[in-house]
């Protein structure tokens, strides 16, 4: 019988730890990565779960762990750890993995934080410049 226990999520709340949604991540950062191994960077992170763990504690350690992986002879655990380190930014930038769409930050100086005027949103140069910016993001990978 597994024993089960509680993470403290970016934000405060208390979930149960979902080894799953671990596992997808780590597996996701090797996807297409020749040379790599997901099985190698969990067993490398020597997480040492306990209550109350931080998702973001849990994030560095693989993080770390990975980085520790790079060697002369597996060089490209480099971009594995780069796509952790993406993850884990992204996640605690936007508080999640997606980032918004630009049309929403935008909105969202306007309103909230008065930085911005109504002319920054219109729809036109918003959308030029969502598609500017997706295809920057989709070269870029």
């Amino acid at each position: 019988m597994s024993k089960t226990y509680l993470i403290t999520k970016r934000d405060g709340r208390k979930e149960e730890l979902d080894l799953d949604k671990l596992h997808k991540v780590v597996f996701h950062a090797c996807d297409g990565i020749t040379g790599v191994s997901p099985s190698e960077v969990e067993i490398k992170s020597h997480i040492q779960f306990y209550n109350g763990i931080t998702s973001s504690d849990i994030q560095e350690t693989l993080i770390k762990s990975t980085a520790d992986l790079i060697s002369e002879e597996t060089p490209n655990y480099q971009y594995v750890a780069g796509r952790l380190i993406n993850y884990h930014l992204r996640k605690h930038v936007y508080g999640e993995f997606t980032p918004p769409h630009l049309s929403d930050i935008i909105k969202t100086n306007i309103k909230v934080r008065k930085i911005l005027d109504k002319e920054s949103a219109s729809g036109e140069d918003m959308k030029y410049s969502e598609d500017h910016i997706r295809n920057l993001q989709y070269h870029s990978l």
